[in-house]
């Protein structure tokens, strides 16, 4: 058909965001020693 396409877009796209943080990113070094799992704790009614 002139002027249309004809396919559908995916409804869904599947995408990693480990790919996205660089495997030297500052923010890997801190998640590795800060824990805030007692967080889940305090905030668990909310």
């Amino acid at each position: 058909m002139q002027g249309k396409q004809t396919h559908q877009r995916e409804l869904f796209t599947t995408l990693d965001l480990e790919s996205f943080i660089p495997k030297d990113h500052l923010l890997r070094e801190v998640d590795k020693l800060l824990d805030l799992d007692f967080l889940y704790d305090l905030t668990e009614g909310l």
